[in-house]
């Protein structure tokens, strides 16, 4: 693990000679026993205790011991590829053919919800109690691959879909209390006023992987190829920061404004100062990471190989 200041230079120095601090730990997780190598695709705990997570099998587990021991769920033959929770009770698993379950009693039992076949579910956000939205790929009959949205106004009761004339959607973000943001094949796809109206902002020749907000002007992005940027204005202008590699980041999460994590291809990275310093960890984690949550002060990350990461703050 190194250490990185945010100039080119620092960053090719610290690469060569292995520079490390006594803080190197932070990155250092607890790996969870999740019973599979499969690629864990999406996690989604409630507390430090009990948490599920979806694989690229289909197979989906929840633990209720805090990742000591995981239990395989059976949810009427469906192939859920993330789980997302409005509270400790009512919960949601989604994926592939679209495949859409809902629990009432924390995961317990599952009751399918009715959708068309062609969708791939790939994300889930709440904004409230009640209102809430999944997104995902929806195969046209022309062969495209579309972004498909659902908007539930009833804790998703019921749920209606519109095949959109974007790409396909892959991630959703929401910053406090009524700004969401989709991101999709082309670009990012976004509402300040709860869904009401919509806007499309194109690509700017790159992907975004991954967004997150700490209140409703700080936020950060993650993407292909390095990609790092940072907002200060609610997300209507983007900083570009300095690239900690070139690998793919997937995943990122920020408690406050100072702290922020990334996941990525065999990379996780932290900053605890806005970014002006990053420990970088590229050699102790050969994994893919796909999913990252905050959990209180800890974090979780899942990637491939079955692997089931928890970094404590």
């Amino acid at each position: 693990m190194v250490y990185l200041k945010t100039t080119v230079l620092a960053m090719l120095l610290l690469n060569l000679i292995g520079c490390s601090a006594k803080n190197d730990n932070l990155l250092v997780g607890e790996r969870l026993n999740l019973p599979t190598s499969a690629a864990v695709n999406g996690i989604f705990f409630l507390d430090g205790t009990t948490g599920f997570a979806a694989t690229a099998s289909g197979e989906a587990y929840q633990t209720t011991d805090g990742g000591k021991t995981f239990t395989k769920l059976v949810l009427d033959g469906g192939s859920p590829s993330d789980f997302y929770f409005l509270n400790d009770d009512i919960g949601f698993a989604f994926g592939r053919s679209g495949y859409l379950a809902r629990t009432e009693d924390g995961g317990k039992s599952w009751n399918r919800i009715a959708t068309d076949s062609t969708y791939d579910l790939r994300d889930m956000v709440f904004l409230d109690k009640g209102h809430g939205y999944v997104v995902g790929v929806a195969k046209t009959s022309e062969g495209k691959n579309a972004g498909v949205v659902g908007e539930s106004a009833d804790k998703g009761l019921t749920w209606n879909f519109q095949v959109t004339e974007h790409a396909g959607f892959r991630r959703l973000c929401v910053a406090p209390v009524s700004h969401v943001w989709i991101l999709g094949g082309d670009g990012i796809t976004y509402s300040i006023d709860k869904g009401t109206s919509w806007e499309h902002n194109g690509s700017r020749g790159d992907t975004v992987r991954a967004m997150v907000f700490t209140d409703i002007i700080h936020g950060w992005s993650v993407g292909d190829r390095g990609v790092l940027r940072n907002t200060a204005d609610g997300g209507w202008s983007w900083t570009d920061k300095v690239r900690l590699g070139m690998r793919n980041l997937t995943c990122v999460a920020s408690p406050d404004l100072d702290i922020v994590y990334l996941g990525g291809d065999r990379f996780l990275g932290m900053t605890t100062n806005q970014g002006r310093l990053w420990l970088v960890d590229t050699l102790n984690y050969i994994t893919s990471f796909s999913d990252c949550q905050l959990v209180g002060k800890d974090v979780f990350f899942a990637g491939s190989g079955g692997t089931i990461i928890r970094l404590k703050r």
